[in-house]
């Protein structure tokens, strides 16, 4: 029997990839044991430009930018990690429209066009979040997460901090009951 695409979609992994140095070592692996809404996990670990010229001294930068695009595009969420800043810009441009929750600990990474910048807050890991560019991606997030977030981009450059965010939200729901349907 031939099954649905929805059937399908249910079966496909949910893929955490990591670029990079990964310094999440073991204790991500212990996260393809669970399943995501009936969805395995999986993790996949790239290589970082530095990892790449080594095993591939004759190839060109163009070239490590079209193998990674190619490795990630089965990427659900896709981790930069430091050791990867000086190329995040092109590594960003070359997944920009596909549907990748982009997330990493170098810092401007959400002001810059990721989606989730992990930013050190005294002793705890907070994170930032650009909702602009994930929504350029069609990729939506939740309002429990953005309430959790340290700051809140919501268009370019103009940043809301938590108490904002409630605001924004009452103010926002306001303007759509407002909206009147001709």
């Amino acid at each position: 029997p031939q099954t649905s695409p929805e059937e399908e979609s249910q079966k496909t992994p949910i893929t955490l990839c990591i670029i990079g140095t990964d310094f999440f070592g073991s204790h991500l692996d212990d996260l393809t044991k669970k399943e995501i809404k009936q969805r395995p996990l999986r993790i996949l670990r790239l290589e970082g430009f530095e990892q790449y010229q080594k095993k591939n001294p004759n190839a060109s930068r163009q070239q490590y930018f079209q193998d990674q695009k190619k490795a990630m595009e089965g990427c659900s969420l896709l981790f930069i990690s430091k050791s990867e800043e000086k190329h995040v810009h092109e590594l960003k441009a070359s997944i920009d429209v596909m549907p990748i929750l982009t997330v990493s600990d170098i810092s401007g990474f959400a002001d810059s066009g990721g989606e989730i910048e992990l930013v050190k807050d005294e002793n705890k890991i907070r994170f930032d979040v650009n909702v602009v560019s994930a929504e350029k991606k069609g990729l939506r997030i939740s309002s429990q997460l953005l309430q959790l977030a340290k700051k809140v981009y919501k268009k370019s450059k103009i940043v809301l901090e938590p108490k904002e965010i409630e605001e924004w939200k009452i103010q926002s729901y306001r303007r759509i009951k407002t909206v009147k349907i001709i």
